[in-house]
């Protein structure tokens, strides 16, 4: 039997917050690419589910930017959130 405590989710760290991911109902990719990965964000607060070390937070970022979208951290919450950029008015 493993006695070996799991570590919290670090979101500076290289790992994935698969606890949260299940919490939310998230289901790994049936097909393609992205076959067997679960996403990236928390689909209803857009919470980054990986950390800022992971293997792919780079492409993850990315694709956000494209999507006209930012990554700031939350120091209140301790994590990490995907939202759209503020647009300035004239």
């Amino acid at each position: 039997m493993n006695m070996a405590k799991k570590r919290p989710f670090n979101p500076f760290g290289k790992g994935y917050d698969i606890k949260t991911a299940k919490k939310a109902g998230m289901k790994r990719k049936a097909s393609g690419k992205n076959k067997g990965h679960l996403g990236s964000l928390e689909p209803k607060s857009g919470m980054v589910l990986k950390g800022m070390r992971h293997k792919s937070a780079t492409q993850m970022k990315a694709v956000e930017e494209l999507l006209d979208n930012q990554i700031k951290y939350n120091p209140n919450k301790g994590r990490y959130y995907s939202s759209p950029k503020k647009r300035r008015t004239k």
